[in-house]
């Protein structure tokens, strides 16, 4: 199922549920996914807001007058792509497998978040400073995580 049946079954949803009118949020793939629900406009969504923007590839013409901060962007990212983004190719590919494998084993979705968050120190950071957050918070979002997991509630 493609952006656009996600989009129609969510917009087909929320008039279901009684909502003539409302706003869509979306990030990572439900980014993608509102953003089809703004083009598709079937009458219901007043307004989307994402926060993962899903954008063609630049034109010749741009990508020829690049500043040395967006070269640095650049290099930074394809960087990224070849060492960083596994996890992506995971989550988009055999999500139902890994997201049993997190929930059921406290361990393992510790060894990923914790793999994932230190894995930004290791990358070229384009200028950019990358600070990673105290060890004690990251065990107390790690508890908080694996509560939601086993509880299947929000843990404040």
């Amino acid at each position: 199922m493609g952006a656009g049946k996600i989009a129609q079954a969510w917009d087909s949803l929320m008039t279901r549920l009684g909502y003539d009118r409302y706003f869509a949020q979306g990030g990572d793939w439900g980014g993608m996914v509102t953003s089809v629900i703004g083009a598709q406009n079937l009458g219901h969504c007043a307004g989307v807001h994402v926060n993962l923007v899903v954008v063609g590839p630049p034109s010749d013409e741009m990508m020829a007058s690049l500043t040395p901060e967006e070269q640095a962007s650049l290099a930074h990212f394809a960087v990224y792509q070849e060492q960083g983004a596994g996890y992506a190719e995971i989550q988009r590919t055999r999500p139902q497998t890994l997201g049993y494998g997190l929930a059921d084993s406290p361990v393992g979705q510790m060894a990923w978040i914790m793999e994932n968050s230190r894995a930004g120190q290791r990358m070229p950071s384009a200028g950019r400073e990358f600070r990673l957050r105290p060890l004690a918070r990251q065990c107390d979002d790690l508890l908080a995580q694996q509560c939601r997991c086993i509880l299947g509630a929000p843990v404040p």
